[in-house]
């Protein structure tokens, strides 16, 4: 079953878990998964006005490698999947 890796900044969703074990072939699949579990982390994770389905700021990555396809991104039974929010600003 496929891993998802939750960044600290968004545990408050997940009740504080890091690192979930989650049902799915995509990681739109993951999501709807987590948010079975943990009603309301959809609506934080997702949006329909991007083209990836995913909320500005929010990158994938799968085993090490960054995906710009978002939630269409397809996920392996032993994947770990990263939701990484972006850096901006500096000099």
């Amino acid at each position: 079953m496929p891993r998802l890796y939750v960044p600290s900044a968004l545990r408050e969703l997940t009740d504080g878990q890091s690192d979930i074990e989650l049902d799915g072939q995509t990681v739109g699949d993951m999501l709807q998964s987590l948010e079975s579990k943990h009603p309301g982390t959809a609506s934080r994770l997702t949006s329909s006005e991007t083209a990836h389905g995913l909320r500005h700021g929010l990158v994938v990555f799968i085993d090490g490698e960054q995906f710009r396809t978002g939630t269409r991104t397809k996920v392996d039974d032993n994947s770990t999947v990263y939701l990484v929010l972006a850096q901006a600003g500096g000099t």
